[in-house]
């Protein structure tokens, strides 16, 4: 098998940290490539040839993780910038900053499944416990009182459960709209290249 060996170009970055994006800050790494979420690139601080650097846009700054276990400030000492170079707004004054629209929230719909989809896990856990107690409960030695209690319980138990179907199927749902929105954005991505 054939092995070869990737080193990462020294690109100068621009000083102006406005014009700084993940694209940019991807290409100055060396051998970036789009992914649906962000760039991959090779890391800069340390000796990389599988392109262990993950390059994101976030709502305030660049969002940079070597998956090898780089920290921020050795990746950005090596590129020769500060943490504080990836935050959009560092070249501005604090009045200028303050001036600024605010940005406007990016929609994590990865973010709100995972959310949705622990909602719904947290209820049928709870459906399930309920149930569990109920199947070892004895009917024999209960009074008429603890009956109907029980039945309260158990229909605690069933709307959890409705409760869980319903959540873990919005979650599916957001997963779906999601990724057919990237494969959308990714065609037109393509097509402008």
């Amino acid at each position: 098998m054939i092995q070869t060996t990737l080193t990462a170009p020294k690109i100068q970055l621009p000083k102006s940290s406005i014009s700084l994006t993940a694209e940019s800050f991807s290409n100055s790494c060396g051998f970036a490539r789009k992914t649906l979420r962000g760039w991959t690139a090779l890391c800069p601080a340390h000796d990389d040839h599988n392109s262990k650097l993950v390059i994101a846009d976030g709502e305030r700054c660049i969002l940079i993780k070597c998956w090898v276990g780089c920290t921020v400030e050795e990746i950005c000492r090596a590129l020769d910038l500060h943490v504080r170079d990836l935050f959009y707004d560092s070249g501005l004054t604090s009045s200028q900053r303050q001036a600024l629209p605010p940005r406007q929230k990016l929609f994590g719909w990865r973010r709100m499944s995972a959310d949705v989809e622990f909602a719904a896990e947290h209820h049928w856990l709870r459906a399930e416990s309920i149930f569990k107690a109920a199947r070892q409960c004895d009917l024999s030695a209960m009074t008429d009182t603890d009956i109907d209690a029980a039945w309260k319980c158990l229909r605690v138990g069933f709307y959890a459960l409705e409760i869980s179907e319903n959540l873990g199927r919005t979650a599916f749902q957001l997963r779906v709209n999601g990724l057919a929105t990237e494969a959308q954005s990714q065609k037109v991505c393509e097509v402008a290249a």
